[in-house]
């Protein structure tokens, strides 16, 4: 085996905005658009965009959609200040009209 064969083997994989964005199923787009604001891990070669496995693992676990639970406690809060409202007002307007 020659240097440049074990080189090749050893050598991080470098992907381009589109072979990420294929990789991760997204529009390149919307991976440039990220890029440019530093949102997900990358890596520059001069003028160049570029993406390792570790990078695309990272926009991976970054990317995790909230869950059930929390969409119920947001619900939950919103019912209970929307409850304490109307009592309020009850209360509010049985006092000024007696």
């Amino acid at each position: 085996m020659s240097s440049r064969e074990a080189l090749d083997k050893t050598a991080p994989i470098l992907y381009s905005v589109p072979e990420a964005a294929a990789k991760l199923c997204v529009a390149p787009k919307w991976l440039y658009e990220r890029t440019r604001k530093n949102a997900v891990p990358h890596r520059r070669l001069g003028k160049y965009v570029r993406f390792s496995d570790a990078d695309l693992a990272a926009i991976v676990a970054n990317a995790v959609a909230p869950t059930n639970s929390a969409i119920v406690d947001n619900f939950d809060n919103a019912s209970r200040d929307e409850h304490n409202q109307t009592h309020q007002k009850g209360t509010n307007d049985a006092s000024g009209a007696r």
